[in-house]
């Protein structure tokens, strides 16, 4: 059973409330991703907000936007934002996609995403878990993410 919590150097990730808690995918995806030069970046799907504040943590100039679908895992990384040292350049809005699409942002320099990485197969009961990593039953496909 995984913890409440998963500690980072600079922050805490608290993740009780969250589906999909922290993984090693999730920590590579994070520290793998090229961030040089940005300016303003949404985190598409954020979950417990890992990806946001780790690009927080290594873009120090970068305005964040996260966006969940899920309303207790859009509330539990509105916490883990807030107890950052980057609180004041993070916003979570619990938001599908299309949603904040509609909204018109400003444009971003990066977008990132860690999406749900089961097709076709057999889905846990819990449906929370379920949209955080399989495509339908509400989550997002590739295809929606890049048109």
């Amino acid at each position: 059973m995984p913890n409440d919590y998963f500690q980072f150097q600079q922050f805490r990730i608290a993740q009780s409330d969250c589906a999909q808690k922290v993984s090693t995918d999730a920590c590579l995806l994070g520290a793998a991703t090229n961030l040089a030069g940005a300016t303003r970046v949404l985190d598409i799907g954020t979950g417990t907000g890992l990806l946001a504040l780790m690009a927080a943590q290594r873009a120090p100039v970068a305005a964040i936007e996260a966006i969940e679908i899920d309303l207790l895992a859009a509330g539990q990384a509105a916490a883990n934002v807030a107890a950052s040292p980057w609180a004041n350049r993070l916003t979570v809005r619990p938001l599908s996609l299309a949603a904040y699409a509609a909204t018109q942002p400003a444009p971003f320099s990066h977008i990132i995403c860690n999406p749900p990485f089961f097709r076709r197969s057999l889905a846990p009961p819990d449906a929370a878990r379920a949209t955080a990593r399989h495509e339908g039953a509400g989550s997002l496909t590739f295809s929606d993410i890049i048109t």
